[in-house]
């Protein structure tokens, strides 16, 4: 697992990169905490995305995010599940609605991220699934 701190460096392009590479990736943060850098990370293939608020919580966090993803569970459920009130405190009450479309297409397809996708499409085991 890779844990990028975006802060002071260009942290969304080494997401790319990490991703590229195949590597579960998390995005840990606290002055790009917003909904903006959250989608961003999302599109980019991060598997979380955690601030740094929490990081008393953090290795509780990190394990149960890895191995949600190795179990090719959804390890975007999982965080919202475990943070969504803080990004609703964090955001403002109904913040994704203002980017509605972008939400409303991630809660149908968030377990199969752009990460997962990567590796699903060479993993013997889920060529036949039609994923």
């Amino acid at each position: 697992m890779v844990i990028l701190d975006i802060m002071g460096v260009n942290g969304l392009q080494l997401l790319e990169e990490s991703v590229d590479r195949g590597f579960p990736t998390v995005v840990l943060t606290a002055h790009a905490l917003n909904p903006a850098t959250l989608m961003e990370s999302i599109q980019k293939g991060a598997i979380s995305y955690l601030p740094k608020a929490k990081l008393s919580e953090l290795d509780d966090l990190l394990i149960a995010i890895l191995s949600a993803f190795n179990r090719c569970e959804p390890p975007w459920k999982l965080l919202f599940e475990k943070l969504g009130d803080y990004f609703e405190k964090r955001f403002g009450a109904g913040w994704q609605e203002n980017d509605l479309e972008f939400w409303s297409k991630f809660s149908r397809t968030y377990s199969i991220g752009k990460g997962i996708q990567e590796r699903l499409k060479s993993d013997k085991r889920f060529l036949d699934k039609a994923i």
